[in-house]
């Protein structure tokens, strides 16, 4: 972030710069701001999933574990590639002072790139007994491309806006002298925030996403990723 932000204080210090050298030698200019909005599905979909033992129903976490497994194979998951372990604990040290019976959890995440995929796993695994499950990002691998394409239709829009206001004053437009991108903003709702350098952002649990699935098997409708630039744009005014 600091460093978009050192970028943008440079292009409009140079914005500034260059329209008061253009003052100076009475170059005639527009200067004109373009902006474009598009939206994107989601294609990344992370499950942070909790195994423990069921004590009540005496199945233990290897059997839990196992039949996640089977599952995610139904479901053709590359399980190398696609479920990490991020954690695993267990009271063996007071298990073995005989002070409580041996409980293990492990916590996994799992990658998938579909949503109706992501919607059945979710489903499924609550009725193999591993209902603990929530989503811990939903994110687009198409941010890259996607911004490129916003800046480029943002150029446009600059262009065509200044083509209306010259022609409105009856003269003629120019040459592009200048051209700054004043900012280019993903809005992910599956976030708290919605920044350029989405990389390094910290990502909450989405628990209210997650109640209906839990609760009622329900679908859930995963929202499109907004992607929006905006230019700014100083052209040439011909007589």
């Amino acid at each position: 972030m600091k460093k978009l932000l050192i970028i943008l204080l440079v292009l409009i210090a140079n914005l500034s710069f260059a329209q008061n050298d253009l003052t100076s030698k009475k170059v005639k200019y527009i200067t004109v701001e373009g902006e474009f909005e598009t939206k994107i599905e989601p294609d990344e979909f992370y499950l942070y999933i909790v195994i423990n033992e069921n004590q009540d129903k005496k199945i233990s976490l290897k059997k839990l574990e196992k039949s996640m497994m089977d599952l995610l194979e139904k479901f053709n998951i590359n399980i190398k590639e696609n479920l990490i372990c991020v954690r695993y604990s267990t009271n063996i040290k007071k298990f073995l002072l005989k002070s409580s019976d041996l409980k293990e959890k492990k916590e996994y995440e799992l990658k998938l790139s579909n949503p109706n995929i992501t919607n059945k796993v979710i489903v499924a695994l609550r009725e193999i007994k591993i209902p603990n499950v929530s989503i811990s990002k939903v994110e687009s691998s198409k941010y890259r491309e996607v911004k490129r394409k916003t800046l480029i239709e943002a150029t446009k829009d600059a262009r065509s806006k200044a083509m209306d206001l010259t022609s409105t004053l009856g003269v003629k437009l120019g040459k592009p002298l200048f051209i700054g991108a004043t900012s280019s903003r993903i809005n992910n709702p599956y976030r708290d925030n919605s920044y350029d350098d989405y990389e390094d952002d910290e990502v909450e649990m989405v628990e209210v996403v997650m109640y209906g699935a839990r609760k009622n098997n329900k679908i859930i409708n995963f929202k499109k990723i907004k992607v929006s630039s905006k230019v700014e744009v100083v052209f040439q005014i011909l007589d």
